[in-house]
């Protein structure tokens, strides 16, 4: 061969084999300790591309693999002759050399992962445990690849939908909504590369499916930090709400009267003297996670009890924040307080300063207070109408900048939640895991909630711990959103079955997130994702790591066709909020003061109409509202409302919505 003189490159392409114009290449190269089948290719390396879904025929198996690396591997001679003119000299080469010397005979090396190996016969599957043939074809997945890979998905009791389509192919990435919504799942992301929009996807595509697990619809609860899910506010002004996009399916509930009356939300209210002092706690921890604060805490919260019992409840003693007040301006009583609680002037200090926005009148007036006629505390409220088959979006408004109060509200909320389905756990009521819905916790600024240096036992993030460990399997899940996952409790993500990483640059951060998994793999590719694409991990996609690009991150358009949005009026999508019996569980923690004795949530539907106002009947458990206490509509403009054809007011100047702003990757958080 080596004195075979090529005389033209006629002869070199009659020389080399023919090729085949699906194949991307051949197999030159398989190792499973690196988790690496090499493939070199036939074409320019500027026609692959990473995240691409390859699939590679063997005698008995299909290997379905993913592009992780497209490399150049380097050869003396490519060096010697690099930014030389030997190609225009007319100098005959060899066979052996022509390889080497014609460029268009420099091949780049695809890097695939495997990700999944089906049997020929019976489709059995398995992991990475063997290794193709040498110069094995490999092509671009087909779409009946696509589908042979996906039959492990289709279980007659799981929603399978998609929210977006493989790299490099038109084809939709099949997503088991079932499966993510199950056990608790986080999606990671810098600020503006499509974590929200993800988010927000996700809970369309289950709306629009009517998504189930174990049999129950699945609802959610959205902490809207930023007002991305809700009408649009803020960072999103303008923006299209997930209640417009799928009406009928939420119940947009805002802790800013203002912003309620502006964009037709109900408000929402926390009644103080059902406030528990684990809520002050759990809101302290994100300033000082100390066990001696809680300590303090808990005994100034005796003795404010105690001055309630002795002295009646007075404006000083209603709740922790009113009575650190108290104590603030009466040296006498603090020295006392102090010297009871074992704490100095230091430590009381940080915690009254902590305290001491929440007795400010824009708390007090706006959220923080006892519910007007008409309106039940929170409560209540959401109990109400996740048992009415509701989501519920909670908008922060005006509060949104305000990390204190997305942080108690939340803390708040949660708490109460998970009060109810641990006592169902606990078996306190027969049959209660058919009664209770499952539910969806989505928390954006996850971080605050569940920082990674929280001691157990201490503040806000021990309910979110238990929420992972223990109430899952009743149906009440956490949906973790976050731009820091380096800063969450590592046992929460031990917790998470499935994984949505959009890019991620800080290399502590992408570590976090990749837990579990094989980093030296996925680290490059995480911090090289464009705006949109998304690594899928774990259960949502049958656990084939998937690189999807959404269908949102085409354009404008696509997405409002996509979505189907109508122009539909916010008006349309407002319902006033009837009377809601404001009765909660029973909650050991809670002293006789905020917490009377209450019926069960979870006692049967009364069978019988109840009059209204009767203080056996469950807020949780009606069937129906009870608006004999209703709050009536003022002699304003009104439109009819969707849901129950009650007329609603409508704010001045507000009769349509604002033109939509669909360009969600800007503004996604």
């Amino acid at each position: 061969m080596n004195g075979f003189m090529i005389e033209s490159m006629e002869e070199i392409d009659q020389a080399s084999p023919p090729r085949e114009s699906n194949v991307a290449g051949s197999v030159i190269e398989a190792n499973i300790t690196d988790d690496v089948i090499r493939v070199k290719i036939t074409s320019s390396p500027e026609n692959a591309e990473i995240g691409v879904p390859y699939m590679i025929e063997g005698d008995k198996y299909f290997f379905f693999c993913m592009s992780t690396n497209i490399i150049h591997e380097s050869k003396p001679i490519v060096k010697e002759i690099a930014n030389t003119r030997i190609f225009d000299a007319p100098i005959p080469h060899t066979m052996e050399d022509a390889g080497a010397m014609q460029p268009q005979q420099w091949p780049a090396i695809l890097e695939l992962s495997c990700l999944k190996v089906i049997a020929k016969d019976g489709h059995e599957t398995k992991g990475f445990k063997t290794i193709p043939n040498l110069f094995s074809k490999a092509r671009v997945a087909t779409s009946a690849d696509i589908q042979m890979m996906s039959e492990d998905l289709n279980r007659q009791d799981h929603t399978i939908s998609a929210i977006g389509k493989f790299v490099g192919m038109d084809v939709d990435v099949p997503i088991d909504l079932s499966a993510l919504f199950e056990v608790p799942f986080g999606i990671f992301g810098k600020t503006g590369k499509g974590k929200t929009v993800t988010a927000k996807s996700l809970v369309i595509k289950a709306g629009e499916s009517g998504c189930t697990v174990n049999g129950k619809i699945v609802q959610f609860i959205i902490f809207d930090a930023q007002g991305e899910y809700a009408r649009g506010t803020g960072s999103s002004a303008g923006s299209i709400g997930l209640n417009q996009i799928i009406p009928g399916k939420f119940y947009q509930l805002s802790i800013d009267p203002g912003t309620a009356e502006q964009l037709f939300l109900s408000p929402l209210y926390i009644d103080p003297s059902k406030i528990n002092v684990e809520d002050w706690i759990n809101f302290m921890q994100h300033s000082n996670p100390s066990v001696n604060m809680e300590i303090i805490i808990r005994e100034i919260d005796k003795l404010r009890t105690k001055d309630a019992r002795d002295n009646g409840i007075h404006d000083r003693n209603k709740d922790l924040p009113l009575y650190l007040a108290y104590l603030k301006g009466n040296a006498t009583e603090l020295e006392r307080i102090k010297e009871e609680a074992s704490t100095t002037g230091g430590t009381f200090s940080a915690i009254y300063r902590r305290m001491l926005p929440f007795n400010d009148d824009k708390f007090r007036q706006s959220f923080l207070r006892a519910p007007p006629e008409g309106y039940a505390n929170v409560s209540a409220t959401i109990k109400h109408f996740l048992q009415e088959g509701k989501s519920i979006i909670i908008h922060f408004g005006r509060f949104s900048v305000d990390k204190d109060v997305y942080s108690f509200v939340t803390n708040y909320i949660v708490r109460n939640l998970y009060n109810l389905y641990s006592s169902a756990m606990d078996g306190k009521f027969p049959h209660s895991n058919t009664i209770i819905p499952h539910v969806v916790l989505l928390v954006e600024e996850a971080h605050r909630f569940v920082p990674s240096a929280t001691k157990e036992g201490i503040g806000g993030s021990s309910y979110f711990q238990k929420i992972a460990r223990e109430t899952r399997k009743f149906g009440l899940v956490l949906g973790l959103i976050d731009q820091r996952p380096s800063k969450i409790d590592d046992e929460i993500t031990s917790q998470l079955n499935s994984r949505i990483i959009h890019r991620l640059d800080d290399q502590d951060d992408v570590k976090a997130a990749l837990a579990g998994l094989n980093k030296t793999k996925w680290i490059p590719i995480a911090s090289k994702l464009g705006i949109g694409e998304g690594l899928f991990f774990g259960d949502v996609v049958g656990d084939v790591p998937t690189m999807i690009k959404p269908f949102w991150s085409h354009n404008i358009r696509a997405i409002k066709d996509y979505y189907g949005c109508a122009d539909i009026p916010l008006s349309a999508l407002m319902t006033s909020i009837s009377a809601v019996i404001d009765d909660e569980i029973s909650d050991p923690d809670l002293d006789s003061l905020s917490n009377p004795s209450r019926s069960s949530m979870l006692d049967p539907v009364p069978a019988a109409p109840v009059p209204a106002g009767d203080p056996e009947i469950d807020g949780f458990m009606m069937t129906k509202p009870i608006d004999s206490h209703a709050k009536k509509p003022s002699s304003k403009s009104k439109k009819p409302g969707n849901h129950d054809e009650k007329k609603v007011d409508v704010a001045p100047g507000i009769e349509r919505r604002r033109s939509i702003n669909l360009g969600d990757t800007s503004d996604a958080t």
